[in-house]
């Protein structure tokens, strides 16, 4: 995302700025970004440092969450970069394999341990990688709730970001 996006007034001019998502109520730095990564190719870096790292406070409700993902999500259609609509249809099929994977692990039970295992443990090593590089503690339990909430919180975010309507800063969007 862009909430730590610095950049110069000319890179921004050059680039066109918002033009060609102006009639998307969110996102403008992420295609932003996009844009100056096409235009600069090697002029875009990441800062990979703690200090960074921009905090914003959490929604307040379920509902309010719900919605700001379903937003994020629907933005992934507008994305013109070829490797983010790569990656959007290969999260989407990696959580929809997993519902076919528990189907044909059915057949064979003991299969589900190995894979279940495999997958815990990549997540669980990521993860720690994450919260070590962000100063925070990791939540095991949180981990394993989420091991189970998480392939269908995916899937129905998606599903619902498809319909295009959503709420955002009091106001209704289509």
């Amino acid at each position: 995302n862009g909430a730590n996006l610095a950049f110069r007034k000319s890179a921004f001019l050059e680039v066109g700025g918002y033009e060609g998502n102006m009639d998307i109520p969110s996102g403008d730095d992420e295609f932003l970004l996009h844009k100056m990564m096409k235009h600069f190719r090697r002029g875009v870096v990441y800062l990979n440092a703690p200090e960074g790292v921009v905090t914003s406070n959490p929604v307040g409700s379920v509902k309010d969450f719900i919605g700001q993902r379903v937003r994020w999500a629907g933005k992934w259609k507008h994305n013109t970069d070829p490797l983010a609509k790569w990656l959007a249809v290969f999260i989407a099929a990696a959580h929809f394999s997993f519902f076919a994977l528990l189907v044909l692990f059915m057949m064979n039970p003991g299969m589900i341990f190995t894979f279940l295992l495999i997958k815990v443990i990549l997540e669980g090593v990521l993860l720690a990688g994450m919260t070590r590089f962000y100063g925070v503690p990791f939540d095991a339990l949180a981990f394993g709730l989420w091991q189970i909430l998480y392939t269908p919180y995916v899937l129905l975010i998606g599903i619902l970001a498809q319909g295009n309507h959503y709420r955002w800063k009091d106001r209704n969007f289509k």
